[in-house]
């Protein structure tokens, strides 16, 4: 019984020591806790009191950055002064861009304007030109517009000033322009339902333009690509061309008097003759075929076909071509990156052959070539290149004038106006210009 009892107090004294000695570890873990938060405490106090001290000399100093402002307005200053432009600041910008009517770039703005061939700028379009015709005297100007509107320009008054313009809205696309040169009725090539070809003739009003007649699927499932008319003597004819080879000639009834077939997979670009006799299309082929439009006695067209004038001179496709003035001369331009002027005035009945008179390269960068041709007056021809436009000279061959960046957009359509007009003291010839930049302008032609 001794020997278990003093066990038992032995195992009672080594229970007792091990509960003291855990409670003692706890009290020093304690203390240990303490004096750690104590100095961090004391190391906060003295960083916030260096803090105060470091903080009050720099008081005054915090007023310092609004000094700083007033130094600005130097860098600008430093900056124009080596400048030889002086500095335009974005308001003036924004109100340079309303007056010119569109988002364009500053720099192709100045290149077009810079040039002193550019008259004038028409305002009022509201999206991509497409067309443009004169009226036989050259008194007005008509144009359709993606905003399908067809806008009357009246060019009576100086062209350097504001000029005005009558519209009418329109019901369907329009795709091109002309106006009758013997009537001044305007005829309007559409794209309706299906992508097909529409023609409607609008004739003045009391209420303005009213619609005359409407031909609904003039090409026969093709899409509408050019319109043309011809002059005062053609007696109100006008030609029509698809993209692919159907055109068709109509008097300004609505009759269709001929369909021609232009012998090509694609139609680039279609022309008629200022009196109305020649028309030719420029095709995927290498050549141009003339057709030549036969009248009877009493002036009425009596059928069109071809007739040996077929210009030959070209080794790839044909993009755009253009009569001369008289109908005595065209020009041609294709992919092989030539241009060229043929005399017509031959005896083709008795299958003379046209003559070549100029074959030149094209002045255009690398993989382009001309798009758009417009014979002028004084053997002048105007060529467009994507937004650039050049003025050649038929009879030497060599260009007179090329203007970068004559509108900010692709030239969509061009146009010499029949007749010289006042500028000023003088009578220059004028040059009409469209574009997908929503602007039309006229420029003079360059002198010699």
């Amino acid at each position: 019984m001794s020997t278990s009892s003093s066990h038992q107090a032995s195992d009672s004294e080594e229970g007792s020591a091990g509960i003291l000695f855990v409670l003692g570890g706890f009290w020093a873990l304690a203390v240990l806790v303490l004096l750690i938060v104590v100095v961090r405490a004391f190391k906060g106090r003295s960083r916030s009191a260096v803090a105060r001290q470091g903080a009050q000399p720099s008081s005054r100093p915090v007023r310092r950055p609004r000094e700083k402002p007033k130094a600005q307005p130097e860098l600008p200053q430093e900056v124009s002064d080596t400048s030889s432009t002086p500095a335009v600041s974005l308001k003036q910008l924004m109100k340079s861009s309303k007056k010119q009517g569109t988002k364009a770039s500053a720099g192709s703005v100045a290149i077009a304007h810079a040039s002193p061939l550019c008259i004038n700028t028409l305002k009022g379009h509201g999206d991509a030109v497409l067309g443009l015709s004169f009226s036989s005297d050259g008194s007005t100007l008509g144009t359709v517009c993606s905003d399908r509107m067809l806008r009357l320009y009246t060019l009576e008054s100086d062209l350097a000033a504001n000029i005005n313009y009558r519209f009418k809205k329109l019901s369907r696309e329009p795709v091109d322009v002309a106006i009758d040169g013997a009537s001044g009725h305007v005829l309007v090539l559409s794209l309706e339902l299906l992508e097909r070809a529409g023609l409607t003739m609008f004739t003045p009003g009391k209420s303005g333009l009213e619609e005359a007649w409407h031909l609904e699927d003039v090409h026969q499932g093709s899409q509408p690509l050019k319109l043309r008319s011809a002059g005062e003597k053609a007696k109100g004819i006008f030609l029509s061309a698809s993209n692919k080879q159907d055109m068709r000639v109509v008097d300004a009834s609505g009759k269709l008097l001929a369909r021609v077939d232009a012998a090509g997979l694609q139609t680039y670009d279609t022309a008629l003759s200022s009196d109305g006799k020649l028309l030719a299309a420029a095709t995927f082929t290498a050549d141009v075929k003339v057709h030549e439009v036969k009248r009877d006695r009493s002036g009425a067209v009596t059928e069109v076909a071809k007739v040996n004038l077929d210009l030959k001179a070209h080794t790839r496709a044909v993009t755009c071509l253009s009569f001369s003035p008289d109908s005595t001369k065209a020009a041609t331009a294709s992919k092989d990156g030539t241009w060229a002027v043929w005399n017509l005035a031959v005896r083709y009945h008795m299958n003379e052959d046209p003559r070549k008179l100029v074959q030149q390269p094209q002045e255009v960068p690398s993989g382009q070539c001309f798009s758009l041709m417009a014979y002028g007056p004084d053997s002048i021809i105007a060529a467009a290149t994507s937004t650039s436009l050049q003025f050649l000279d038929a009879s030497t061959g060599q260009a007179l004038e090329t203007v970068e960046d004559a509108h900010d957009g692709p030239i969509t359509a061009m146009q010499w106006a029949p007749v010289p007009h006042s500028l000023g003291s003088q009578k220059v010839a004028v040059l009409a210009t469209a574009s997908k930049d929503k602007r039309v302008r006229l420029w003079r032609a360059p002198q010699r």
